[in-house]
């Protein structure tokens, strides 16, 4: 199974995100959320929100996008 139809066959992942140039983590993370026709990718560093925040939102956008038809 690919790292591809592994995130896809998810509902939702929580992953570490990848350092950025300087080679130092950011100590963010990556947030996976699938609807019916639509993966969202939202990456998310300490300093902006808190993960429960962007987990909040990732699931509005996513809840938006399944009554649109997405």
């Amino acid at each position: 199974m690919s790292t591809l139809d592994m995130i896809l066959g998810t509902a939702r992942s929580v992953e570490p995100a990848a350092p950025k140039g300087t080679g130092q983590g950011s100590g963010g993370g990556c947030i996976i959320r699938k609807t019916n026709m639509t993966v969202i990718v939202v990456e998310h560093g300490p300093a902006r929100s808190g993960q429960d925040e962007v987990l909040r939102g990732v699931d509005e956008f996513a809840e938006y996008l399944i009554r649109t038809g997405y």
